[in-house]
């Protein structure tokens, strides 16, 4: 999609224009992948964290270079990296991937 990702395992479905946008407003989060989808169904494979900071904010391009940065890789049908949500634990800085197919 952009070249500033060419090395995504993943496929990005944020617009160019979004890329700039804030994506939260901490200077460091959290974000988990979880493996609970029918693709891992039977598999034991422990959730993966990423950590992700910035001295300023992070944005949606600055989360997409970090998670390229540390190698995520979906390993699973669900490739489409749609965003991230933040956990109910309002106290947290965790948030967790959405992936679609």
């Amino acid at each position: 999609m952009l070249d500033d990702f060419d090395d995504a395992k993943f496929s990005i479905c944020t617009e160019m224009y979004e890329l700039d946008d804030l994506c939260c407003d901490s200077k460091q989060i959290v974000v988990k992948q979880e493996f609970n989808c029918f693709c891992y169904w039977g598999t034991n494979r422990p959730t993966e964290y990423f950590v992700i900071k910035d001295n300023k904010v992070i944005t949606y391009r600055k989360l997409i270079q970090e998670l390229c940065k540390q190698k995520f890789d979906p390993v699973c049908d669900h490739k489409f990296f749609e965003g991230i949500r933040k956990t109910d634990n309002t106290e947290s800085i965790e948030y967790i991937m959405c992936m679609g197919s």
